[in-house]
């Protein structure tokens, strides 16, 4: 059973979710202990040109080479951000992670179990920061959030 202030994060999540523009829309939040949101994230497309470097451009050496793209997953967004902010979590002893997928049909919530990378990238961002001790994310059975235990990888 998930607490008041554990919902209420979600459901931040569940906000931060709805302004991706990709076919599965997931947003994170990450919070203290407190519910203070440290950094928020969503899945999203990045682009880059492989040739360019700095103001020189590969297409200046020679015929343009298309874009490429990768996708950014919500939980490396927020953790990312999170790492970025290092002076919002100083005196801070862990943090927790939120993740939700928007379903199909709002306002249902879709799983969203962090995939192998996203759970190395959590736990390999604890040396950094405080750590992310707790990782809770919507089950996929309506609104309901499931908490998960944060390993080693």
């Amino acid at each position: 059973m998930s607490t008041h202030l554990e919902l209420a994060l979600a459901k931040r999540a569940a906000e931060v979710a709805s302004k991706s523009l990709m076919r599965q829309q997931i947003g994170a939040v990450v919070a203290t202990t407190s519910g203070r949101i440290v950094a928020t994230g969503f899945n999203r497309m990045r682009w880059w040109a492989p040739g360019n470097v700095g103001n020189v451009t590969r297409s200046s050496l020679g015929p343009p080479e298309p874009l490429r793209s990768y996708s950014i997953h919500a939980e490396e967004d927020a953790i990312r951000k999170t790492l970025s902010k290092h002076w919002a979590t100083q005196g801070e002893k862990s943090l927790a992670l939120y993740v939700v997928r928007l379903g199909a049909t709002e306002p249902e919530w879709g799983l969203s179990a962090p995939c192998e990378g996203c759970e190395r990238l959590i736990y390999e961002a604890s040396s950094f920061a405080p750590p992310v001790t707790k990782v809770l994310y919507s089950s996929g059975e309506g609104n309901e959030i499931v908490l998960a235990e944060v390993v080693e990888k």
